[in-house]
C-alpha cells in the first residue's frame, strides 16, 4: 500500500492513473487490516479529487471487516459511527442505517459495555430519523421540483429544524409554510440582528 501511495504521489502522471493508485492502495491496506494507512490512503484520494466519500468509506471499511485480519474492534466502531454521522448529515438515510449496523456488530466484539450502548443508542436515533424522513419523502419531492407547497414547506421546515438542527434552511421554508403561528414565529427569528453589530446599529 505505501509503495501504491508513493507511486501516486509522483507529478507527472494522468490524473486518471493517479486515483486508480490511491483507491487501490486503499482497497490493498484494507485487505491487509492496516484501517490507518487505508484512511489514509482515502484522504488523500478525497483531497485531490471529488468522490461520493460516504460511498468510498463504506467499501473501505467493508474490505477491511471482510479481510479475515485481526481488527482493532474499538476503531473500527469509532469508524463506523463517524460513517453514520456523516451520512446522516448528507441525507442519506440508507448508507447510516448500514454503517450504524456494522457500528453495533463491532461494538458487541469490543466487549465493551459502554461502547456496545453508545452504539445501540445512536441506532436507535438513526431509525427514529430515517422513519420521520420516510414520511417526508412526497414532500421533498414536491420542493426538489421547484414548489413551494405551503404544507410541504411546513413539514419540511419542521424537521430541519427539530430532527436535523438545520435552523437557517428549516426557518426559510417555516415561513413559507402553512402554520401561521410557525411561520409568524420564522419570520421573526429571520428577522434579528445576526451579530453584534447589527444589534448597536
Amino acid at each position: 500500500a505505501a509503495d501504491l501511495r508513493q507511486r501516486a504521489e509522483a507529478a507527472k502522471i494522468p490524473e486518471a492513473e493517479r486515483y486508480a493508485l490511491l483507491r487501490e492502495a486503499a482497497e490493498v491496506a484494507a485487505k491487509g487490516g492496516d484501517l490507518d494507512a487505508s484512511q489514509q490512503a482515502v484522504d488523500a484520494l478525497l483531497a485531490r479529487y471529488k468522490a461520493d466519500e460516504i460511498q468510498l468509506r463504506g467499501s473501505i471499511l467493508g474490505i477491511a471487516g471482510a479481510s479475515g485480519k485481526p481488527l482493532d474492534a474499538i476503531m473500527m466502531t469509532e469508524e463506523y459511527l463517524e460513517l453514520t454521522d456523516a451520512a446522516a448529515a448528507c441525507d442519506q438515510s440508507e448508507p447510516a442505517l448500514r454503517a450504524v449496523d456494522e457500528a453495533q456488530r463491532w461494538a458487541r466484539k469490543s466487549a465493551l459495555v459502554p461502547l456496545e450502548l453508545r452504539a445501540k443508542s445512536r441506532s436507535e436515533e438513526i431509525r427514529a430519523l430515517a422513519a420521520e424522513e420516510a414520511k417526508l419523502a412526497d414532500a421533498r419531492k414536491a420542493l426538489a421540483a421547484g414548489g413551494d407547497d405551503p404544507q410541504a414547506c411546513a413539514a419540511v421546515g419542521w424537521f430541519f429544524c427539530v430532527w436535523k438542527g438545520r435552523w437557517e434552511e428549516g426557518l426559510a421554508l417555516l415561513a413559507k409554510g402553512q402554520n401561521p403561528r410557525w411561520k409568524e414565529l420564522a419570520l421573526q427569528e429571520r428577522a434579528k440582528p445576526s451579530d453584534t453589530a447589527a444589534c448597536v446599529a
